[in-house]
């Protein structure tokens, strides 16, 4: 579920760019043509003279939320939330406050970090719990690694708003969310035309951007000494992004992801209100 879970965190939390003051955006997650999660954005926009982010342009405060659904969930219950809060400036999105909720096979991971000058500064982390095997533990990252890193939400809003001014949607950035430094890496592809499966509310000519997820730092050895995470395909995807709504905010209307042989889950956005 770890690259699932990155590859999905970071490809669709491209709709948070969406222009209007309040956007909530649905998707469902198919596998084998089964529903097996829901992946929620909620995103709102001030004003920055109404928070404390002591920067010039347009605060996004962006809330996540994605689980694993049906008999998947009955099996698999997992759950993820994260929320980003920032600024969006001339030079792009520049994050403030990052928090992650996780819970997965019995266990809760909760962490808070802040963005700032010198790089992020964790405030808040799980510790481990007392029958953790050392071996399964997250390592700790030297400060000078994650020195230029962004949080994920943040690094994938620079990328749409690259894609709505350029229609390109080019990027490798590092990202951060309190225990993992990972890299995000996004290119364009050729335009595509996709049908309105699975209750789609799109159906057209769509941009096609593809994007690897890597982890960096942080994450547990490896359980045997001669296997290398290096050697390992990263996660790998597509997401199609179209003009959606009134206003035609560019959103990623599917996104399908999985290793490098072949889709495993492909998401759809199938609902969507604005204020």
């Amino acid at each position: 579920m770890k690259p699932i879970a990155l590859g999905a965190l970071a490809v669709l939390a491209l709709c948070a760019a969406a222009p209007q003051p309040a956007t909530r955006l649905h998707y469902t997650g198919y596998a084998l043509g089964l529903p097996v999660m829901s992946f929620t954005i909620d995103l709102a926009q001030t004003d920055v003279a109404q928070t404390d982010v002591a920067q010039t342009g347009r605060a996004y405060d962006v809330a996540v939320d994605y689980r694993t659904t049906g008999v998947w969930g009955a099996l698999f219950p997992m759950r993820r939330q994260m929320i980003s809060q920032g600024v969006s400036t001339a030079a792009g999105p520049r994050p403030a406050r990052v928090e992650v909720n996780s819970q997965m096979r019995g266990r809760v991971f909760h962490a808070v970090v802040r963005f700032g000058a010198g790089g992020p500064t964790v405030q808040i982390l799980s510790a481990p719990l007392p029958g953790d095997d050392p071996r399964d533990r997250f390592q700790p990252i030297p400060a000078a690694l994650t020195a230029d890193s962004t949080d994920t939400i943040s690094a994938v809003l620079a990328v749409l708003r690259d894609e709505a001014a350029n229609g390109r949607c080019d990027a490798d950035v590092h990202v951060f969310d309190g225990r993992m430094l990972s890299e995000l890496q996004a290119a364009s592809a050729p335009d595509d035309t996709i049908a309105a499966d699975h209750g789609s509310l799109f159906a057209g000519t769509a941009h096609k951007c593809s994007f690897t997820g890597r982890m960096l730092a942080g994450f547990p050895p490896p359980p045997n000494d001669n296997q290398s995470r290096d050697r390992r395909p990263p996660p790998a995807g597509l997401a199609w992004i179209a003009p959606v709504g009134p206003a035609g905010a560019m959103l990623p209307v599917r996104v399908s992801f999985g290793g490098a042989g072949g889709r495993l889950l492909t998401f759809y956005l199938d609902a969507r209100q604005a204020d």
